[in-house]
């Protein structure tokens, strides 16, 4: 069995964490189509962003655990893009509440 594919999902739900948990802190420079001029929010926005990335983090991290141990189908590979491409739309729908 190979490594490969849990090091690298692993490495990258890392990645995501460490930006993840960078905009839950408060740095709304990382979060793509910003404008400080348009939000009301803003410690509420890096909350927001910040928790659905630690997300696709977590969930990223559980399918990295589950390949050193299985090897994954095709439903299960499924099943995590469709999270990661659903929380990616709560994301996008979610920040313009926190626009004027």
């Amino acid at each position: 069995m190979s490594l490969v594919l849990p090091v690298v999902l692993l490495f990258s739900a890392a990645l995501t964490a460490l930006l993840g948990w960078t905009v839950y802190r408060g740095d709304p420079t990382l979060i793509s189509g910003y404008d400080p001029d348009r939000v009301d929010d803003e410690a509420g926005l890096t909350r927001f962003v910040g928790r659905g990335t630690l997300a696709i983090a977590g969930l990223t991290a559980a399918f990295g655990l589950l390949t050193v141990f299985t090897t994954p189908d095709l439903l299960t590979v499924g099943v995590y893009t469709g999270l990661v491409v659903l929380i990616a739309l709560w994301l996008v729908v979610g920040t313009r509440r926190f626009e004027t």
